[in-house]
Order: C-alpha cells, then structure tokens, then sequence
C-alpha cells in the first residue's frame, strides 16, 4: 500500500486571482513525502491534451507517479447526454495516456421516473446500457473503471440516487462480468450511506474494492475532512481493509476549504504523517 493524494486540491487553495499550478500543487505535496498522485487534468475543452501532457510533465518534474483519476459527473451539472460522454471518453484516454491504473466514476445519473419515483430495475438496466462503452474502453485500454460509493444526497427524496445501496453498486459491478469493473472505497460517502454498517459493506465489497477515496466526516455532510477530524473508526477501517486482502493505495480525496498559504506545507505534512499512522495500522500483523 502506497499513499496518494489528489493534489490538485491545492490548486484553488489561494485567492481566486492567484491558482498554483500543477507543478506547484504536486511539489507542495513531494515535499512532504508524497510520491503517487490521484489527478485529473481538464477534458473539458479541445486542447484536452496538452491539458493531460501538462499534468504528465508537472509529475515527472517532481518525480510522482499518477496512478489514479476521476471522471466527469453529471447528476448536478446536467450536461447533455452526448457532451457528458465526450468527456467521459477522453477523461479513459487521458487516465491510460497517463498510466494510471484507476478511474473512480459515479454510476448515478439515473432519470427519474415520470411520475418522480425511483424503480431500481430501470436504474440498473438504464446505468448497465450507458456505461456499457466505457467498460468495454476502459479494457482496451488497460484502465479499471472503479465505481464509487455514493450516498443519498437529496433531502427529502428517498432512494433517488442509484448505487447508494449496497446491492446496487455490487450489482451493477457484477453485472459487466469484467475485471476492469471494479469499486472505488470512498471512506467518506461510504459512512454516510452505510452509517455504523459500513464495515460491513466493505467486506460484502470485498475484492471488489481496488482504489479508495480516503476522507472524514461528522454530522451527516460529506465534508471531505482528513482523517481523525470526524467521526469514522479509524483502526477498524484499517483493519478490515486488511481483512478484506485490499492491495491498492491509500488515496485522498480532500476537496473542501481554503487555506493561506503559510500553513499549506504543514497541512500537507500533516496528511503524510496521518496517512503513514493509518498505513502503519494496515500493516500490523
């Protein structure tokens, strides 16, 4: 197990006026101990490429591997259908241009029914036909498409988010029939989608499980925190990972707040030495 970071969090830590860079980002990080990356350069827009060859040069620089990413969602922007899958396509090329061996996705943009009820048959049978392509292009390029935790996120809509359950996200999963479909552990969402019965969604998981998203969070709201900030059981976790035979890395997924500049190098000293204290914990015999 390695730790990683997705360091382009940094990025939007100064004033709006004033972005680090990718280097910037990546070397704040190397700095601190860091050497594995989650990051995803912009394939929004048509120089996608130079955008991921940036990324690429800014690693190397620093002597980081990237070993994982994520693509586009759609559940809240509501792009439409074919621009969404444009993204999604280029989002797989970019991640095997840049030798990672994951990409986490949120399976969930599931339409409603008409009458504003959710049917779990139409969910899977409508989610199964879309990511059907980028399954099959995730395999020929040697990238897992690793299919994220997620938890129910509108107040008052029950069982409107698909994969929020544990028979969803394992059924869809299973339903590819393809090593290259896997499940990405969001430690965050998983707490609150499964409360004090997430350890054992882990284990249902199981081998399923080949990356992680690694955050805290306390009082109901996915707030991305480091660990020990929240309210997850931190020894257990990293315990049953163990149990589980887990054999991926250890990936942050920091995305909220901003810090000033002065204790950014501390902040990221402090995530490097939680994540080897939580490292320390899987390795125990």
């Amino acid at each position: 197990m390695e730790l990683s970071v997705n360091a382009k969090y940094l990025m939007k830590s100064l004033p709006q006026d004033e972005k680090r860079t990718h280097y910037e980002c990546m070397k704040i990080f190397a700095d601190a101990g860091f050497r594995y990356l989650d990051y995803t350069p912009n394939t929004a827009g048509e120089d996608w490429e130079a955008q991921t060859d940036a990324v690429m040069d800014a690693a190397a620089r620093c002597g980081m591997t990237l070993e994982q990413s994520h693509a586009p969602y759609n559940r809240y922007t509501k792009r439409p259908i074919e621009e969404y899958s444009k993204h999604i396509s280029r989002a797989l090329q970019a991640a095997a241009k840049m030798g990672n061996k994951q990409i986490a996705v949120h399976a969930d943009d599931y339409n409603m029914e008409p009458d504003g009820s959710y049917n779990a048959e139409h969910a899977m049978a409508q989610m199964y036909e879309f990511w059907a392509p980028f399954a099959e292009q995730a395999a020929s390029l040697g990238v897992n498409l690793a299919m994220e935790t997620v938890f129910e996120d509108r107040n008052g809509v029950p069982k409107s988010r698909f994969t929020s359950r544990i028979e969803e996200l394992m059924g869809i999963i299973d339903r590819f029939h393809s090593s290259h479909v896997v499940c990405c552990w969001d430690s965050g969402h998983a707490y609150l989608a499964f409360k004090n019965g997430m350890l054992d969604a882990m284990k249902t998981l199981g081998s399923r499980i080949t990356c992680t998203h690694i955050h805290d969070n306390y009082y109901g709201k996915d707030l991305h925190l480091m660990p020990y900030e929240g309210e997850i059981d931190w020894t257990a976790h990293m315990r049953t990972m163990k149990e589980i035979g887990y054999k991926g890395n250890l990936t942050y997924e920091f995305v909220y707040g901003c810090r000033p500049a002065c204790l950014i190098e501390d902040f990221a000293a402090m995530a490097y030495k939680t994540g080897m204290y939580l490292k320390n914990i899987f390795d125990e015999e």
